[in-house]
């Protein structure tokens, strides 16, 4: 059972935080910094990380379809593992996301 919930967060940390198994579809995280929590399992259909750091933060088997990473950083995850269908990334960034394929962008 997934649990929804639509959430706006603006100038938080929400490190080290877990959201397993939710749907957050349409939430707002804005300036936040976010780093090593925990998404496995959640549905974030068009959820906009605006200004976000990312770093090391777990997304596997995520619905990531239609969310907007473009104005956040340090994101990493396998895109195989994940719904992304019409995810938006900024183009600098989503280099990153080749490394879960052992690819070399030189």
């Amino acid at each position: 059972m997934v649990i929804g919930l639509m959430i706006e967060m603006k100038d938080c940390d929400l490190s080290y935080s877990t959201f397993l198994d939710i749907d957050l579809s349409g939430s707002k995280f804005a300036n936040c910094r976010i780093h090593e929590a925990d998404f496995s399992g959640s549905v974030l259909k068009n959820t906009v990380f605006k200004d976000c750091d990312l770093l090391r933060t777990t997304f596997y088997h995520t619905d990531l379809s239609g969310a907007d990473f473009r104005e956040s950083f340090n994101y990493l995850f396998d895109p195989g593992s994940n719904k992304c269908r019409g995810a938006r990334f900024n183009s600098i960034e989503v280099l990153n996301l080749l490394r879960s394929y052992s690819i070399i962008v030189e």
